[in-house]
């Protein structure tokens, strides 16, 4: 089994996913948004590698910082392209 928060090849990852989902992970902090409708998420993987304990309210300097990192890399990037269902 792959360890969550083993070295990865890049400090910071973005994904951009159908339904206005996204998630960041930048070292061993992570955003996500599960879905259009969707708040927002802030995880710690060296701490939480399940992903189960929300730090958003706890963290709101980290949530901000994460969230601009993910706008930084968003626009220079192509609109995302969304096949037929």
């Amino acid at each position: 089994m792959d360890d969550p928060i083993a070295p990865t090849p890049h400090e910071t990852v973005f994904w951009r996913m159908p339904g206005d989902k996204l998630a960041l992970r930048h070292g061993n902090w992570k955003i996500v948004k599960p879905s259009r409708d969707g708040s927002i998420e802030l995880y710690h993987l060296a701490g939480d590698p399940s992903e189960s304990r929300n730090l958003v309210s706890e963290q709101p300097e980290k949530t901000k910082d994460l969230i601009n990192r993910w706008y930084a890399l968003n626009v220079q990037m192509r609109r995302p392209i969304e096949l037929p269902k």
